[in-house]
């Protein structure tokens, strides 16, 4: 319903607002200086217009989508704030936006936001944003978003950050999926620690054949799993076994090269330490386990060479 007042103070009206109506409602904000001044690169400048104009608007949120008049400065608010740095004003407003009540286009920007921590190193705050994100009905395209930022917070090491996550979004996804959420549940919490609580889930789980793209995961767990009891013989063969058998698209190759390394490293041969972690950062520059290679690479010793 659209509530207007009758000018002049003289009654109020309410009317069933259509399609048509919410698409034509034109809200007089004058924000045109504050875009060309953002175009033009001034965020700072740009924003302070902006937020005077906007700020009144985002209480209204929840209305339908047909409403761009209003939905397109907030959301451009949003944005801007993004390629502003400005985390602690979009912490806030994120705690003001229901997602779960909104349109998809929130998430998407929330989502943006994620990303934009997750690329800054900020893993604990991206992890805890996951929390208000929707997940059911309209909101399922979420969770392929949420994957990913819990393959990035794996990947950098944040492991205890990372098993509720999984958790969460586990009972959702498609059996193919699953599996493979299953095994970063058990291997997470294998390099978190918690050994006991990892044991009864790899004990129920079925070795996949060779030519199964999940047998080179299972590798990596086990071979983690070994590593973490220091046993590093069997964790060498069994991370060799797995990479042998993985495509380099793979996203825990990385994580497996880095130990492949790692277990070297332990057993004393440098050299062959220093191959590998060479092929991580060569292959893989952008990933974290590339950023521990490199670092793991300075505090090798440094290559013999040959006397003449």
């Amino acid at each position: 319903m659209l509530n207007a007042e009758l000018e002049g103070g003289i009654g109020e009206i309410s009317l069933p607002v259509s399609q048509s109506m919410a698409q034509s409602l034109q809200l007089q904000l004058d924000i045109e200086s504050a875009k060309q001044i953002i175009a033009g690169g001034n965020l700072e400048e740009g924003l302070k217009l902006l937020r005077t104009k906007v700020y009144p608007l985002i209480k209204f949120h929840q209305l339908p989508a047909a409403f761009l008049q209003l939905h397109i400065p907030i959301q451009g608010l949003l944005n801007t704030l993004i390629l502003a740095g400005e985390d602690g004003e979009l912490d806030d407003l994120f705690q003001r936006i229901q997602l779960d009540q909104s349109d998809i286009a929130y998430s998407e920007i929330a989502i943006r936001f994620m990303d934009a921590r997750i690329t800054k190193g900020e893993y604990e705050e991206a992890a805890k944003m996951t929390q208000s994100l929707p997940l059911d009905g309209q909101y399922k395209v979420n969770i392929s978003a949420v994957v990913k930022i819990a393959d990035d917070l794996r990947a950098a090491g944040h492991y205890q950050a990372v098993i509720p996550i999984y958790r969460e979004i586990q009972h959702l996804l498609p059996d193919a999926i699953r599996e493979n959420v299953e095994l970063w549940i058990a291997y997470s919490l294998v390099l978190a620690g918690e050994l006991e609580e990892a044991q009864p889930l790899i004990e129920k789980m079925k070795e996949p054949a060779m030519e199964d793209r999940l047998f080179s995961l299972y590798q990596t767990l086990h071979g983690t799993l070994a590593h973490r009891n220091e046993d590093y013989s069997q964790a060498l063969d069994l991370l060799t076994r797995g990479f042998v058998c993985a495509q380099s698209s793979y996203p825990w190759v990385p994580e497996m090269l880095y130990l492949i390394g790692e277990c070297y490293r332990i057993k004393e041969d440098p050299k062959a330490a220093r191959n590998v972690w060479t092929e991580l950062t060569t292959l893989y520059p952008e990933s974290p386990a590339a950023l521990r290679g490199s670092a793991a690479l300075k505090k090798l010793p440094a290559p013999q060479t040959a006397e003449i």
